[in-house]
């Protein structure tokens, strides 16, 4: 099939209801050691504080950069169709200090002149092995980048796919080599970024984790090479690592899913933390009318219903499962907004259809700068079609139609036009960026990662 790529992804949506692990102190150490620890249920309430416009840093992870930053992409998800967008997020970046690395150079005597024409000139390519694990993972995921005084470190997640304990530590040691003046620390247990959040208000510092923390390391943990964390020694060996006060894990699933129909994962799908103290959090209404539209799109073969078509044939069945799956987004979402509203953050809603939440369209998948964001501006229709899904041990495989991509608009109308006003007015200079990669579920924020 003309334009078809076989994608690897690894971000996808969104969950809830929180436990809460609280430790006296965090250091950055090896080896963690504990002196008070609390696992509870946990939902806040509490008041909310006044806007600034101007981010601070926030954490060992600082979401709030300082504008001196390179931009590292990796991993095999990578296609020419997406140079428009990573030319938008190169030239956002300080010219003084932009890098980018790539991970490959099958586009490199194209890229390489496109960007420079674009104002981009320091551009690395780096080619690995194509059995690399990086090649498997979102940049977003990789790592958590930040600094331990004047010094950059990196924190890098385990391979969690790793036969031994040597394999587990190959993506570090891969950076290591592309990142030769970083400081690499290997992380005792497996993390994706995208699915974690730092906030810090009124000098407490908590990580909000999604989930789909604890099932993953319910396998890596459990591999005879590995620390053998349980759930209560897994938060500590997080709050150490990421030097907070207190972690907390949101989600309602009660065990790993086993298919593609469950679509909560990844918490920047359904927020963003910005700076001030401040939030936007997913709202999706799904009501009777909702559920009457996508049972008609699933019987008109709708293209943002053939991913999940491709698991479930049984159109009845699907829409029920979707509905369940949507019902449940719908109360994460509020639970977000109730989580960072308890913690002192003044929380903004920002509406989604279900459409979007099916499709992976989120505009709190975004790029945050002093004084800027990187929004996401999604198309129109949804030309691309996801031919088939396959689950090949634990990585999700995607066969993709793009062949009428180049027919879609991106227009800042509609929900796009909602979302600018929304980050305008909360006093942020809004760059949109054309959005392809939700045809891989995942977004602008799941597609780099930031390192200063």
């Amino acid at each position: 099939m003309r334009g078809a790529k076989r994608l690897s992804p690894g971000s996808q949506p969104v969950m809830l209801r929180a436990m809460r692990f609280t430790t006296s102190h965090a250091c950055f150490s090896r080896y963690p050691t504990l002196t008070t620890i609390t696992l509870s249920l946990a939902l806040w309430c509490g008041c909310s504080t006044d806007r600034k416009t101007e981010p601070e840093p926030i954490l060992f992870a600082d979401h709030a950069k300082s504008g001196d930053l390179s931009l590292m992409i990796v991993g095999s998800y990578f296609h020419n169709s997406y140079v428009l967008e990573l030319t938008q997020i190169a030239q956002t970046l300080s010219p003084r200090a932009r890098q980018i690395i790539f991970c490959t150079e099958l586009y490199k005597d194209a890229l390489t002149p496109f960007l420079a024409a674009n104002g981009v000139q320091n551009v690395q390519y780096v080619t690995f092995d194509d059995s690399s694990p990086v090649l498997t993972q979102w940049a977003r995921d990789v790592v958590v980048a930040g600094k331990r005084g004047d010094e950059s470190t990196i924190v890098v997640s385990p391979y969690k796919h790793a036969g031994s304990e040597s394999d587990a530590a190959l993506i570090a040691r891969t950076l290591e080599r592309v990142l030769p003046d970083r400081s690499i620390r290997l992380a005792p247990f497996v993390f994706e970024s995208g699915n974690l959040a730092f906030v810090d208000t009124g000098g407490r510092r908590v990580l909000i984790a999604g989930k789909k923390i604890l099932f993953d390391n319910e396998v890596y943990q459990g591999r005879s090479w590995a620390r053998g964390y349980d759930a209560r020694s897994l938060l500590a060996a997080m709050a150490e690592t990421f030097e907070v006060d207190t972690v907390m894990v949101v989600g309602r699933a009660r065990k790993r899913p086993d298919t593609r129909m469950y679509f909560e994962y990844h918490i920047d799908m359904g927020m963003a933390i910005l700076s001030g103290n401040r939030a936007v959090v997913a709202k999706l209404s799904y009501g009777q009318e909702e559920q009457a539209a996508l049972a008609l799109a699933i019987d008109t073969g709708h293209p943002v219903t053939t991913p999940f078509l491709a698991r479930e044939s049984d159109r009845d069945r699907l829409s029920g499962t979707l509905s369940e799956r949507l019902h449940t987004v719908a109360a994460e979402y509020d639970d977000y907004a109730s989580l960072l509203e308890g913690l002192g953050l003044k929380v903004y809603r920002s509406a989604v259809g279900w459409k979007q939440v099916l499709g992976s369209m989120s505009w709190t998948n975004v790029l945050q700068f002093p004084g800027r964001i990187l929004m996401p501006l999604y198309p129109d229709s949804l030309h691309g079609r996801t031919t088939s899904v396959a689950n090949a041990g634990g990585q999700l495989n995607l066969s993709l139609d793009v062949s009428r991509i180049a027919d879609e608009r991106f227009e800042l109308e509609g929900r796009n036009a909602e979302q600018y006003k929304l980050y305008s007015d909360l006093g942020y200079g809004v760059v949109t960026v054309p959005e392809y990669l939700h045809y891989m579920m995942g977004g602008v924020h799941c597609f780099v990662n930031i390192l200063e």
